[in-house]
């Protein structure tokens, strides 16, 4: 049977005796079992008598009691209900067919058992990808930190050699001495101006525009942060 094919099996249930349906020993001197079915009245229940069996037939007679209209009725819509469940399982899960008419039941649980295959897989491949980003991010962030820690011990070097210049200058020996500093400072990075530069402030002119802009840059980004981070915060 196909899934969802209970066509005939339905008409024959909704076609039989309504009822509640009860299995019992008979009242004749045998006593074989009954199977009787409870009719509504308006003046009360009526007892209707569906077929007597003899004890070589009791299991069936118990078996035809149990799988009566309603019984069958109640199961038909659990099962649609699952299949209806199982096709949009298999629909959320990709897997392709899920509403082809002739489609057994077996079938139906392979699709969902491959989509669940397949979500399985491409959330392991999405689990890797994303941890890879994070490790990446985080070596990344790592260089990031070690970068701007070398930056500022590099600026507070050079401020360091120049607050030694003035020192130097003002009780040491002299402004000569005192330019070895900042000499000393600038050479060991490599930071010393070009060769080719002999007038000082046409260099710092030219040079701070650079130096500027991304002043200004950083200035603006941390601006649009206070910003941000104080509308959030009403």
């Amino acid at each position: 049977m196909h899934m969802g094919d209970y066509t005939e099996l339905r008409r024959s249930a909704e076609a039989a005796t309504a009822g509640v349906w009860r299995y019992g020993p008979g009242d004749g001197e045998d006593e074989n079992p009954i199977v009787f079915v409870d009719l509504p009245q308006a003046s009360g229940v009526a007892i209707s008598i569906l077929f007597e069996a003899d004890w070589a037939t009791d299991a069936d007679a118990k078996f035809v009691s149990l799988a009566n209209p309603a019984a069958v009725l109640a199961m038909i819509a659990e099962s649609e209900v699952f299949e209806d469940g199982m096709r949009s399982l298999a629909s959320t899960l990709g897997a392709g067919g899920y509403n082809a008419e002739a489609l057994t039941a077996t079938q139906l649980v392979e699709k969902v058992q491959w989509g669940v295959n397949h979500l399985a897989d491409t959330s392991g491949r999405l689990a890797d990808e994303l941890r890879a980003e994070r490790d990446q991010l985080k070596a990344e962030n790592e260089l990031a930190k070690m970068r701007i820690k070398e930056l500022d011990l590099l600026f507070g070097r050079y401020i360091l050699a120049m607050r030694s210049a003035l020192i130097e200058e003002e009780h040491g020996k002299g402004l000569v001495a005192a330019m070895q500093w900042i000499y000393n400072a600038l050479a060991g990075p490599g930071e010393l101006p070009p060769e080719g530069e002999t007038d000082s402030q046409a260099y710092f002119d030219r040079e701070i525009v650079a130096v500027d802009r991304g002043m200004d840059e950083v200035m603006a980004f941390h601006e649009a942060r206070r910003a941000a981070m104080s509308k959030e915060a009403q």
